[in-house]
């Protein structure tokens, strides 16, 4: 019974009232069948949260809420995967739950309703489907694994041959000198060698004097030398040939010259 306007007459109404739930609901519509623009098939599990604003569309506007918004979210999601490939199904789920969530929003508010968020957590691709990414995963892992065993090949080449580089450049380095000093050597024993010479011929010449020059002195003593050496040669080789100048010559050169005069 209710009283209209403060009337002295009561009327009375008879109404029959449902209990609406204004607390945030979930719906768990299980796993379902869709296909990708690229024609592959799989099954897509999602999550629908919903909070009733109007409690008077919701419950003149549609007959079943829960039904309806379950029907809503499986037709939605179908369309959207139906215009995505299956890599960017997988690589972008953020993008589908914010794409399905902008699409149920406007339908639902029709029935006093808004869709607070949408969230798609499990993708299942058929068995082969499946089966052929998990083969092409391998496959880029061994490809990744190879790229990198042979880029560590290439860097240590690079290191080996930087290091014989340097090896090579340091030997020639010692090479270099070593040669320079084996040439100093060298010309510092000629150097000693020829003032040796130079003391011995000076010698010679100041006990020689006048009676014979120092050169033919040290000529003499080197003809004689030769000589001794090839008579020794060979026991049929005891006779040499030689010119009567320069016999008579090296006679008279010894029997002028003492030789212990050249000792001091």
């Amino acid at each position: 019974m209710d009283v209209l306007n403060n009337s002295s007459s009561a009327q009375i109404v008879a109404v029959h009232t449902n209990h609406v739930d204004m607390r945030e609901h979930l719906i768990d519509f299980g796993k379902q069948h869709v296909i990708t623009h690229d024609t592959v098939e799989m099954d897509i599990d999602a999550l629908v949260y919903f909070r009733i604003t109007d409690p008077r569309l919701a419950v003149l506007e549609i007959a079943n809420l829960p039904d309806a918004i379950e029907l809503l979210t499986q037709a939605s999601l179908r369309n959207i995967i139906a215009s995505m490939t299956l890599d960017d199904t997988f690589s972008s789920r953020e993008k589908l739950n914010q794409e399905l969530l902008f699409k149920m929003r406007p339908d639902a508010e029709r029935w006093g309703v808004v869709v607070t968020r949408v969230e798609i957590f499990d993708i299942q691709p058929n068995g082969e489907i499946k089966y052929a990414m998990e083969s092409q995963i391998k496959a880029e892992r061994q490809r990744r694994a190879m790229v990198l065993s042979a880029d560590g090949k290439r860097q240590a080449e690079i290191i080996a041959s930087r290091g014989q580089a340097a090896a090579k450049v340091y030997e020639a380095v010692g090479d270099a000198a070593k040669f320079v000093n084996e040439a100093t050597g060298e010309a510092e024993a000629k150097v000693f060698t020829a003032e040796a010479e130079a003391a011995e011929i000076a010698l010679i010449k100041d006990k020689v004097g006048d009676e014979c020059r120092a050169v033919d002195y040290i000529s003499a003593v080197q003809w004689l030398k030769t000589l001794e050496g090839m008579t020794r040669n060979g026991a049929d080789n005891n006779v040499v040939l030689l010119p009567v100048e320069t016999v008579d010559g090296i006679n008279s050169l010894i029997a002028n010259t003492d030789p212990r005069s050249l000792v001091k």
